[in-house]
């Protein structure tokens, strides 16, 4: 990594720092023929459960997912787009595609500025986790801002699951049912079940 980057955590006062929420970093970067700015806002997990927000959205370029933006320019190229990664299992940097604008769309950036740019956004990603209390403290706004749709999701996870147990309960009930047909009382059953005798007709004027 070129020994000339410079990372500045903006103040979200400054004029390049472009993000509405209280969340989202903005850092701007600079150093030979690089500059502009890099968000990162914490995200939580796809998969499984977490309290605490453990990935990161980084945002280098236009990112028309989100309402993040970066501004990184990179050997005088524009780049384009973000990447989602978590903080538990960092990605394989080397595995990761950087975008370039081109011609009012966009592609991959050649390879050296690939190259050079994944050493550039690690370095600034290392920087955001390195700053432990503030990177706690975006998790926590934005564990805080969740928290109401988070809370509606699970009651309406927990109002299926309650269904959905009740329903095999009523199943295991019908089950154990007919297992005991089959088991203990099968004998008793078949009796029950058996033809029995007609009973006489009682004649008229008896």
């Amino acid at each position: 990594m070129a020994s000339d980057l410079l990372i500045e955590r903006l103040d979200s006062t400054a004029p390049r720092h472009r993000a509405e929420d209280p969340w989202t970093t903005t850092y701007a970067v600079t150093g030979r023929r690089i500059s502009g700015t890099v968000e990162i806002a914490p995200r939580f997990h796809s998969q499984g459960w977490e309290f605490m927000p453990t990935d990161l959205h980084v945002a280098y370029g236009w990112d028309k997912y989100s309402r993040h933006v970066g501004t990184l320019q990179v050997n005088g190229i524009q780049l384009e787009g973000a990447l989602h990664m978590s903080t538990t299992a960092p990605p394989h940097w080397a595995l990761i595609t950087i975008r370039r604008v081109t011609e009012g769309s966009y592609g991959e950036a050649p390879d050296a500025t690939q190259r050079r740019s994944r050493e550039i956004l690690q370095a600034v990603v290392q920087a955001h986790v390195d700053d432990v209390r503030h990177a706690y403290e975006k998790a926590a706004q934005y564990a805080r801002h969740m928290r109401v749709s988070r809370l509606r999701d699970l009651r309406a996870s927990e109002h299926e699951a309650l269904r959905a147990l009740r329903e095999a309960q009523a199943a295991v009930r019908t089950a154990s049912a007919r297992i005991d047909e089959l088991d203990e009382n099968f004998d008793w059953l078949l009796t029950l079940h058996a033809p029995h005798p007609p009973i006489p007709a009682v004649p008229l004027d008896a």
